[in-house]
């Protein structure tokens, strides 16, 4: 099997689609702008989970409170998140152990995260919302944060759709006479 191949019948990894580093993410940059903004929140951040180093890494933020490292998965919110596949509200982050990554890398008291989807259907990270006082989360922002989620969701799937017809046309081109 030639690797064109071989590379359309798996999934694509993160690095394959520049997902964890590489140019910028303008419509994730814009989807977490937005958030600030529909939310009405302090921060906003879209993080990408590295399997490699078993770390929460900050891809794109906005407004005035974000992580401000890398984090570890082990033990963390986003953890629970991707094993779930679901979203996570914490309304007061210091009623949670001290030690919490998001508590330790952000700083925030409020915070409420929705899965982003792979192609393939796993989480590759999330887009968080933070607030610097505990707040209380209401069913309409988690929804509006899982739609937010869902776009940048989409632009992974965009990517992937366009690393796969370049992998079909170099396929196409090396059988063409």
């Amino acid at each position: 099997m030639h690797l064109g191949q071989k590379k359309l019948a798996e999934n694509f990894e993160l690095e394959d689609l520049q997902i964890l580093d590489g140019p910028p993410m303008r419509g994730a940059k814009t989807v977490v702008r937005s958030a600030c903004a529909v939310l009405n929140v302090t921060g906003a951040a879209f993080v990408v989970f590295d399997d490699l180093a078993s770390q929460a890494v900050l891809r794109e933020s906005a407004g005035h409170l974000t992580f401000y490292a890398d984090y570890p998965l082990a033990g963390s919110l986003a953890s629970d998140l991707r094993a779930a596949l679901a979203p996570i509200k914490v309304n007061d982050l210091t009623e949670r152990s001290a030690t919490l990554p998001e508590r330790i890398a952000s700083g925030a008291a409020g915070f409420m995260a929705a899965p982003v989807l792979a192609p393939d259907g796993r989480a590759a990270g999330m887009l968080a919302a933070l607030e610097r006082s505990p707040r209380l989360w209401t069913s309409k922002e988690l929804a509006q944060l899982e739609d937010l989620a869902h776009l940048i969701s989409q632009e992974i799937i965009l990517r992937a759709s366009f690393a796969t017809l370049g992998i079909m046309a170099r396929e196409r081109s090396r059988f063409q006479i």
